[in-house]
């Protein structure tokens, strides 16, 4: 995204330096410095003034994307490329995205790239340095040398300058005002700064030519710099030190600062036809300089139509574990139904949860489940539901939906016995997505819910529910899950602490979740149950239950998710096939930042988590807050811990 940032940005400076060709060559230097800056700045600032066509072309999580696409806002542009990067969308079979995979060779590739420019810069200065080592010293910071044939500058923090030997004294003064003015301008330092950039950013063809354009810019600036002083006649004596100076032209280096190596015929047409700029002229042009970079150092207001919807509000802590995204084809949304309600978080999430909890396997076999009463909807119907649904069995995987959106209100999906094929897994997927046009959309919430064989086999399915019974310090929780599996927990609480159940299971949980409350009556805790990442005889029968390294086939529910996991596990009690420890539960927190997650803070809270396979398909999670509890209390409670 820098790189096109920058892009444009030479464009301008390149189109100005067409149309502004009698203005003072002093200007162009900072121009290209602009474009350094717009490569290096970590951040930008918003500005209605800014003429970038998009703040960022590459989302910063397009590999995570259902359909991968660049939003260059330039129509052509997107038409062209997106079908090429829409060519590695993720499907359901993929367990990464393509694109990901596929960004592999290309990294290497420009980290190789990198390191062969930096090391082809470093021989070619040591080489140099070879060559004048021993140049004779003429007087402070002048040496002249018979293995060079052009006066150049060579050295960063101790410039000097080197000067070809047997130069006639009326060349070797107008040499030396140049070599100075490069001096007084710190080109020295300008010139490797540029070409350090141009190694980072060695693939932009763009780029490259802004560096020839500053290498040639700073030599003009310095011969009008050198030439302002000059009478006609000496004007002449200083072209002709230019011919005779002269040196091949060398690819991009960072050094050195050569007197005739660069763009000699146009230095020479200037300096021969030079005219002082009238001060209008140079004023106009130092605004339209400035203008310049007022626009295309700032980027465009962000706004959902730059191909990135606005931001949702909700909750800190992210969906968990959610499977990847698959992928999504093109279609033209639906008129916005009548009954639809406004678009927000809590509504999204609201209908997802009803679409997950609604999905029941009846006692003929059929597969059902529906849509809420009222379905909200954004951006004039672009956001809308979409549902996947697959199912696992002998057979291998079928899909049965994949990404449909043209639902409405209270609709009801079913699927026949037949057509299921006796699965040993269903998985349903409902989101909420927004067409961006050309194939491409965009996740804004998600979750999804799994029944798995033997199915409960009654026209509703058991709801999940706990029921808890505290004696003081002691609480027993007992649990009943969808499938009909009956299961008690208890534990010693900390001291002060009470619990109190939620009316319903999330279905991102395997059960209701249990709020633990202060003697203000303010949350201090939640206990909440995940099922099993693997069955007996599958996995579970290799964990090292008295280990104190994170048992994935335990806990890789959680620990699996791209924004959340489990850190410092320290196992308290332990047994054949049961454990319980205490670790920190860690996630990022994506609220303001749009769901791109490499911008995104990292937050932890402490936690005990306990299993116990032979008693449940579930392990439990109690977060107690950041260093709310010592760490004896908190292995006290882990120790607490057990399933019955």
């Amino acid at each position: 995204d820098r790189s096109i940032a920058a892009g444009w940005l030479v464009l301008a400076v390149a189109a100005l330096r067409l149309i502004l060709r009698k203005a003072p060559r002093w200007l162009w230097p900072p121009l290209w410095g602009c474009v350094g800056l717009r490569l290096v700045c970590p951040f930008t600032l918003e500005s209605a003034l800014s003429l970038l066509p998009s703040a960022e072309t590459v989302s910063s999580d397009m590999v995570y994307q259902l359909q991968p696409a660049i939003h260059s806002g330039v129509e052509l542009i997107d038409r062209a490329v997106n079908p090429v990067v829409g060519a590695f969308a993720s499907s359901p079979a993929n367990s990464a995205n393509p694109l990901q995979l596929w960004l592999i060779l290309p990294a290497l590739l420009w980290a190789v790239g990198v390191v062969g420019m930096l090391l082809w810069a470093a021989v070619s200065w040591v080489r140099l340095r070879r060559r004048v080592s021993a140049a004779v010293r003429l007087e402070e910071g002048i040496y002249e040398s018979g293995l060079v044939d052009t006066p150049f500058i060579l050295g960063v923090l101790r410039p000097r300058i080197y000067l070809p030997a047997g130069l006639p004294e009326r060349d070797a003064e107008l040499v030396l005002a140049h070599e100075r003015a490069h001096l007084a301008r710190r080109d020295h330092w300008a010139k490797p700064l540029g070409f350090l950039l141009l190694c980072v950013y060695w693939f932009d063809p763009v780029l490259w030519a802004a560096y020839a354009l500053l290498c040639r810019d700073i030599e003009l600036a310095c011969d009008e710099r050198v030439i302002r002083a000059l009478s006609p006649l000496r004007r002449a004596d200083y072209s002709q030190a230019l011919l005779s100076c002269s040196a091949p032209r060398r690819i991009a280096a960072a050094c050195p600062l050569a007197f005739g190596e660069i763009g000699v015929k146009e230095r020479v047409k200037h300096v021969l036809n030079y005219k002082k700029p009238a001060f209008w002229l140079a004023a106009a042009a130092v605004v339209c300089c400035i203008a310049v970079a007022v626009c295309f150092l700032t980027d465009p207001p962000a706004s959902p139509s730059d191909g990135d919807s606005a931001p949702l509000s909700g909750t800190a802590e992210p969906s968990r574990g959610a499977p990847p995204s698959p992928s999504a084809g093109p279609e033209t949304p639906p008129p916005e139904p009548a009954d639809a309600v406004p678009f927000d978080q809590q509504a999204a999430e609201t209908a997802i949860a009803s679409v997950l909890g609604s999905l029941r396997v009846g006692e003929d076999g059929a597969l059902t489940f529906s849509m809420p009463g009222a379905l909200p909807v954004f951006d004039g119907g672009a956001t809308r539901m979409t549902v996947t649904l697959n199912t696992e069995g002998p057979q291998g995987r079928t899909e049965l939906l994949s990404w449909a959106r043209d639902w409405t209100a209270g609709q009801v999906f079913t699927v026949g016995p037949e057509e299921l094929a006796d699965p040993e897994r269903i998985l349903l997927r409902a989101a909420y997505m927004t067409d961006l046009g050309d194939g491409t959309y965009r996740e804004l919430a998600a979750n999804y819910a799994e029944l798995s064989a033997p199915f409960f086999a009654t026209s509703v399915a058991a709801v999940p529910s706990v029921e808890l019974v505290q004696e003081g310090r002691e609480l027993g929780a007992y649990y009943l899950l969808r499938d009909g599996t009956q299961f008690a927990l208890s534990l010693t609480l900390p001291e002060g602490l009470t619990a109190l159940a939620a009316e319903e299971a999330s279905p991102e949980y395997s059960a209701p979740q249990v709020a633990l409350l202060d003697a203000g009556g303010n949350q201090a805790g939640v206990l909440s149950l995940f099922p099993l990442a693997a069955d007996e005889g599958s996995g579970l029968e290799t964990v090292d239950t008295g280990a104190d390294s994170l048992p994935m086939a335990v806990f890789a529910t959680v620990a699996l998710s791209n924004h959340a996991g489990y850190e410092d596990y320290a196992v308290a009690r332990h047994g054949a096939a049961w454990a319980s420890a205490t670790a920190r539960y860690v996630w990022q927190d994506l609220t303001d930042y749009g769901g791109r997650a490499p911008e995104a803070p990292w937050l932890g809270v402490d936690c005990v988590l306990a299993y116990d396979w032979s008693a449940a398909p579930c392990f439990a999670e109690l977060t107690l807050g950041d260093g709310a509890y010592s760490p004896e209390i908190l292995r006290s409670l882990a120790e607490s811990v057990s399933f019955r």
